[in-house]
């Protein structure tokens, strides 16, 4: 769940230029192992380098201002704590400083701007604390990319949504939403209106069929059609499960070459000449370990699209069975589906 805060607040505070200073504190566990919460930690360090608007502190870099354990030097602030959090900020140069907790259902993460050492933004995502340390990423950091389909399929009739007028039907394109539940009213002219909530998600299409008056046949066809669209939604499933195969794969290479380009940095300069060779084979592996992670997340993008067209295309063809409610305004009825609805009137 999203804090109500605006959007505004969070660029006021993290800048609208590219390479804005951001420290990732790192990632606390609450019931995670420790190596997964370090590998989690790793991956969502990868993605927001990949973002193109932060300058990330290493993790090296943080931790350098750290309290080690048992030490008595440094700031710890594993409990969160914002104002021990917006120290961390200033004692790196950095703007706002992102902390984040993990648990096996799920993940949040806030925000802290280190001048005022207020909380900026705050999010809670459940799931599996990998995938939703992403997703939740994604909803801090780059709100304006936090958003989710509503594709409204049809021939007749008006569409708004949460009381705009976007247009008639049928529409050119998917609309484009904020994550979160939307009001969408169908009116066909001479049958009334009906109202159904849209439960968009980051990343997926919600769907609403519109079945128009006297298309009783046609939706008969398309249902019965639904067994030729099978076959194209099993191809998707393939395609998807690719994609996410693609995209995990790329998430560790990332996560070993960010690791290793840490390394690096870290070295004691200056290197010694016995060294040099180790150190170049080392920069080789950590750029070819980047190299693979940039194509494996082309591909996971590109299987992604692919699985998604081949998705809606199998839908398409038919309708999926669900329950149904009239709604006495229209005289229509509303059948629920497993991430969209159809209306008939």
């Amino acid at each position: 769940m999203l804090a109500p805060l605006a959007v505004p607040l969070l660029t006021l505070a993290l800048g609208s230029g590219p390479g804005s200073p951001l420290a990732l504190y790192p990632l606390q566990s609450k019931g995670l192992d420790a190596a997964t919460t370090r590998s989690i930690d790793a991956a969502l360090r990868a993605q927001i380098a990949s973002m193109d608007r932060f300058q990330l502190f290493g993790l090296g870099e943080t931790r350098s201002v750290l309290r080690a354990p048992g030490g008595a030097l440094g700031l710890s602030c594993d409990g969160g704590d914002d104002d021990c959090l917006a120290g961390v900020g200033r004692l790196l140069g950095g703007a706002v400083v992102a902390f984040g907790s993990l648990s096996p259902d799920g993940a949040e993460l806030w925000l802290v701007d280190a001048k005022t050492s207020g909380e900026v933004r705050r999010v809670q995502i459940r799931g599996s604390p990998l995938e939703a340390a992403r997703e939740a990423a994604v909803a801090l950091l780059t709100p304006d990319r936090y958003v989710g389909l509503l594709s409204v399929e049809g021939s007749v009739g008006r569409i708004a949504v949460d009381g705009v007028s976007r247009g008639d039907l049928p529409l050119p394109a998917p609309l484009i939403l904020d994550v979160g539940r939307h009001a969408v009213t169908l009116a066909i002219p001479g049958q009334g209106s009906l109202d159904v909530t849209a439960d968009v998600r980051f990343g997926q299409t919600f769907i609403v069929t519109a079945v128009p008056p006297g298309a009783a046949a046609a939706k008969l066809g398309a249902e019965s059609g639904g067994a030729r669209g099978a076959p194209l939604r099993t191809a998707s499933y393939f395609v998807l499960a690719a994609g996410v195969l693609s995209l995990g794969a790329g998430i560790a290479c990332g996560a070993v070459s960010a690791n290793n380009a840490q390394a690096l940095q870290s070295m004691t300069r200056p290197i010694p000449l016995s060294q040099y060779s180790l150190v170049n084979q080392e920069a080789q592996r950590t750029q070819g370990f980047a190299v693979a992670a940039d194509v494996l997340f082309g591909a996971a993008a590109v299987l992604g699209v692919t699985g998604v067209v081949l998705y809606l295309v199998g839908s398409s063809s038919g309708v999926p069975a669900g329950g149904s409610s009239a709604d006495p305004r229209a005289g229509g009825s509303v059948k629920m589906e497993a991430n969209g609805v159809s209306i008939a009137f």
